[in-house]
């Protein structure tokens, strides 16, 4: 049964050796999504015979920073850094297990280019657990310590590295290293949980796109003109929705003293290819602008980065007012 989370159980002292006709045999990591340290997959998560779960994983990525989960994709290969267990050998002849190996797997990846990069990097020294995502759509994690919970698998470094020069043969080079740490290897092995989706969780659970605000009018105390792109490939907002943002509820601005100015309006400005505020805004200060998050962008009629789009998160915008 798909989207029902699976705990591999053992008695204490020993384990039971029959195997099923059906069993857990992950195929290739594709993906990871890194979630907080304080995130798991419940009862309530799933929902009734886990219809929840879709909808729960996209609203997790629009959530505000420290709740949020980070969907990673599309991985293109891995090279195994894992250790070996470590042995002891005695005088006599005999020999005893020192310690577990550690988990270190680096992945290429194949799409989001250095742009990706520069954003996956703010995460190196970042504090995330992770999800590890397979081809046939498992969610891999390990379990809470209760029983019918999963969380993300702990982390000793996640590390985006520099990006590499192509050189004519071979792509640019692209490479995630997730380190896991000593525990991991109990919680990827005693541990593990794992859940086996109904649905394509690359297709379905999306990052946000950073949007990049701009000053495009001459500025006054009753308008102020904002232009709003994407950071990659200068998508204009505009353009793509027009009308939609262009009301008060998409957007946030704030005064000098961070108390709220709500627009009276909010119309398309065809000369800047941006938006047209208008207000009272207080001369000789600087007021703030961003989008409103992408939870409330999503929420809106209609929905503005809701699946199956990314969800949009802009940058703060400082406007001097003359």
């Amino acid at each position: 049964m798909s989207n029902i989370l699976n705990t591999l159980t053992s008695t204490d002292a020993y384990g039971n050796t029959g195997v099923q006709q059906t069993y857990f045999d992950p195929r290739e990591i594709i993906g990871a999504i890194l979630v907080p340290k304080d995130w798991k997959v419940d009862s309530t998560y799933l929902g009734t015979l886990g219809v929840s779960l879709k909808t729960n994983l996209q609203a997790d990525t629009r959530k505000t920073v420290g709740d949020r989960i980070f969907p990673i994709f599309s991985f293109g290969g891995v090279t195994d850094n894992s250790t070996e267990s470590k042995y002891q050998s005695f005088g006599y002849g005999a020999e005893r297990k020192a310690a577990d190996g550690k988990y270190t797997w680096t992945f290429d990846l194949l799409q989001g280019g250095i742009s990706l990069i520069k954003q996956l990097r703010k995460f190196n020294t970042s504090d995330y657990d992770v999800i590890f995502v397979t081809r046939d759509s498992y969610m891999i994690g390990t379990t809470t310590g209760t029983a019918g919970e999963m969380k993300g698998v702990t982390l000793d470094m996640f590390d985006v590295q520099p990006w590499k020069i192509s050189d004519g043969t071979n792509a640019t080079g692209l490479k995630i290293k997730f380190s896991m740490s000593l525990g991991a290897t109990k919680e990827l092995n005693e541990n593990i949980s794992y859940i086996k989706t109904d649905f394509d969780i690359e297709s379905n659970v999306h990052g946000c796109i950073q949007v990049a605000l701009t000053d495009v009018g001459t500025q006054s105390i009753t308008h102020i003109f904002v232009g709003a792109k994407t950071n990659e490939n200068d998508v204009n907002l505009y353009d793509l929705y027009g009308a939609d943002l262009a009301k008060a509820g998409a957007w946030i601005i704030k005064n000098a003293d961070g108390s709220v100015n709500t627009p009276s309006g909010v119309a398309l400005y065809a000369a800047g290819e941006g938006f047209d505020f208008t207000g009272t805004f207080v001369t000789s200060t600087t007021i703030t602008i961003q989008l409103q998050t992408p939870t409330a962008l999503a929420a809106l009629s209609p929905a503005i980065g809701a699946e199956p789009e990314n969800g949009l998160e802009s940058d703060i915008l400082s406007i001097a007012i003359p």
